[in-house]
């Protein structure tokens, strides 16, 4: 994890080297940080920052992922991810990509996968692999700039139901990092 500034919102995330990769552990005590909407995250940022065009891509498994967690995680590139997702009021288990604000998601059964987020141009696009292929969520225009590269688990006090977390990722690569 040397390429990484490891860093936490609220208490009880955890980020270790396991399995090839990095285990992300969240416990079922963790709390958000009141001072923060209540948010608790883990965050892994790159120690470069994203020229021009890049391209992203994970692998996770879902090591202990009980239904509707509440947690999501994933690849972020400024206000721009790509994430894997659970719900406690909406669909339970979903890919999603959040351009900015606006968040598409499709439905998903996934217990180990690969995300990918591009910017080629101006266009930016959020992708899971299914099958040996690559199936966009969603496109927009990418904004501007030399965004940081974030690998991210989070969510809140309100949306978190207390059940412990863990997600194994791997096989990251990043191109477009200087």
């Amino acid at each position: 994890m040397s390429a990484w500034d490891v860093s936490t919102i609220g208490s009880g995330p955890i980020a270790s080297e396991a399995n090839g990769g990095v285990d992300i552990f969240i416990p079922a005590t963790t709390h958000g940080d009141p001072l923060q909407q209540n948010l608790f995250a883990l965050r892994l940022t790159a120690r470069c920052h994203l020229a021009g065009d890049f391209d992203l891509q994970v692998d996770y498994t879902l090591t202990t992922w009980p239904t509707r967690n509440g947690v999501r995680f994933g690849l972020i590139a400024g206000a721009d991810s790509v994430e894997r997702t659970s719900d406690p009021v909406g669909p339970d288990n979903t890919y999603a990509t959040n351009f900015s604000g606006s968040i598409v998601q499709t439905a998903t059964q996934d217990k180990s996968g690969r995300m990918r987020l591009t910017r080629v141009g101006t266009t930016i696009t959020g992708y899971y692999l299914n099958n040996g292929s690559w199936v966009t969520i969603a496109t927009t225009t990418a904004a501007a700039g030399s965004p940081a590269y974030v690998i991210q688990a989070w969510t809140d006090d309100y949306t978190f139901h207390q059940q412990a977390v863990r997600v194994n990722l791997k096989n990251l690569s990043a191109t477009g990092c200087s």
